[in-house]
């Protein structure tokens, strides 16, 4: 009913082609939702976790650890080289908007993304992490 709204222009109503072509949308909207459905993989239910619970636990605490050594890194960066991280990698923005948002060139972005991860990798590196 919203496409024929949205086309109501298209629609003569003195046709009696706007039923067949209701039907004809309808038809093909109930399509669509069923392949896209089949496209989706198979969700998953409780049953098939794993019972041991401490995996979760040490994978928790692994997280933990790794958001504590990012912060401390990030911590030892310039201003500049922080804020232009959290834009590009933490808020996913693209160059343009991060260039818009910040006031500067899209090349300046570009640049300063690469120096502060170069630094941020210095940084982890010191704390004994290595990618």
């Amino acid at each position: 009913m919203l496409r024929a709204w949205r086309h109501a222009d298209k629609l003569d109503p003195r046709t009696d082609g706007i039923r067949s072509w209701l039907t004809h949308v309808l038809r093909n909207l109930a399509i669509d939702g069923h392949r896209s459905r089949q496209s989706r993989p198979a969700e998953t239910n409780d049953a098939e976790l794993p019972d041991d619970l401490s995996a979760g636990a040490a994978g928790a605490a692994d997280t933990a650890d790794t958001r504590n050594l990012v912060r401390e890194a990030l911590a030892d960066l310039s201003p500049h080289h922080r804020e232009i991280l959290v834009h590009v990698k933490f808020l996913d923005h693209s160059v343009f908007e991060t260039s818009q948002l910040l006031g500067i060139p899209p090349g300046t972005v570009k640049s300063r993304t690469h120096l502060a991860l170069k630094a941020l990798r210095a940084a982890l590196s010191e704390r004994g992490h290595t990618p």
